[in-house]
């Protein structure tokens, strides 16, 4: 069976910690009804088949950083996503699949906004974000 590049590209970007042996595989497998031929699709591609769209879950975790200094916060994180984007407001990693904003009121803490195709890296960033906050 053959798998596109970008799919597994795409599996691969979504494990913090990808290896030869296990890797989650986030695809669809469509057969063709009068050949029996299979074929290896992306989440969307699916939802166009389908005559949908996709939809995603958001969660959102709020963590006290001490001092709110997104480049600061950005030097650290590039780490994990070295094309990550700081904004006035806040940091997008990940082309906004994870996002760090402020949280009005608490100047200390930040909210980590992200959806379930990465919580994997989600659980990396808060903790590398806990770490340096206890390293201050």
């Amino acid at each position: 069976m053959n798998i596109p590049v970008q799919i597994l590209d795409r599996c691969i970007s979504l494990d913090p910690t990808p290896s030869k042996r296990f890797c989650p595989f986030r695809a669809f497998l469509t057969m063709d009804k009068q050949t029996s031929q299979l074929e290896v699709i992306t989440p969307e591609a699916a939802a166009r088949q389908l005559g949908t769209s996709l939809h995603t879950i958001a969660f959102s975790e709020t963590i006290e950083v001490g001092h709110v200094n997104w480049k600061f916060l950005a030097s650290k994180l590039k780490l994990y996503d070295s094309n990550l984007q700081v904004k006035e407001d806040g940091i997008e990693m990940f082309d906004g699949e994870i996002t760090l904003t402020s949280v009005t009121d608490y100047p200390k803490h930040v909210e980590i906004t992200w959806d379930e195709i990465r919580e994997e890296w989600s659980e990396e960033i808060i903790n590398a974000l806990r770490e340096e906050v206890l390293s201050l």
